[in-house]
């Protein structure tokens, strides 16, 4: 079950369409909820989009592709922007410091089995065997629960986990409470 951010109803995930830019691999609107909003960009936007297929189709597709790149005034509007601080702030950011890829290969290759772990139970996710852990309740204060707590990272382990809130996962790990082993 998954809750729909335009209708806020919980519906099956088969109801939202494939994403995988989102965590579960579903999009963020069930399908019904997209479909009205496409009807109203189309009826708002209706000339602008039977001139551009009427186009599209009369020239084979080619001309218009070619005009999209091409227009002098979006070249210049890109080239603006690339010259602006914020952009060169923007892509400063996005620079990665010296040794950074080595940092993160030794991380991933000290810790393969956690990342393995993680990538089985999204799977499980994804195909609808396993709840994502905001539809349950935390095991150990009932609130709801944000994420899935491993006790080990061994294959056979992958799948024995228990759903905790933030607060009971950071207790657990500090030794505050003890995380009951449900296997």
């Amino acid at each position: 079950m998954k809750k729909c951010q335009k209708c806020k109803q919980y519906k099956p995930f088969e109801e939202f369409h494939r994403n995988k830019t989102f965590a579960d691999g579903r999009a963020e609107r069930c399908k019904q909820c997209r479909k009205v909003d496409s009807k109203k960009h189309y009826d708002r936007h209706n000339k602008q989009i039977k001139a551009r297929m009427y186009k599209y189709y009369h020239n084979g597709g080619k001309e218009v592709a070619q005009k999209r790149h091409s227009k002098p005034e979006v070249q210049d509007m890109y080239y603006t922007y690339k010259q602006t601080p914020e952009y060169k702030r923007k892509t400063q950011l996005r620079i990665r410091k010296p040794g950074t890829k080595e940092v993160n290969r030794k991380y991933y290759q000290t810790n393969k089995l956690r990342f393995r772990a993680y990538a089985a139970v999204a799977a499980a996710i994804r195909k609808g065997t396993l709840k994502h852990p905001k539809d349950c309740k935390c095991s150990m204060c009932s609130k709801q629960a944000v994420l899935y707590h491993h006790h080990s990272y061994d294959k056979q382990y992958w799948l024995d986990i228990i759903p905790l809130c933030e607060r009971c996962h950071h207790k657990g790990h500090n030794s505050l409470i003890e995380i009951p082993i449900n296997y």
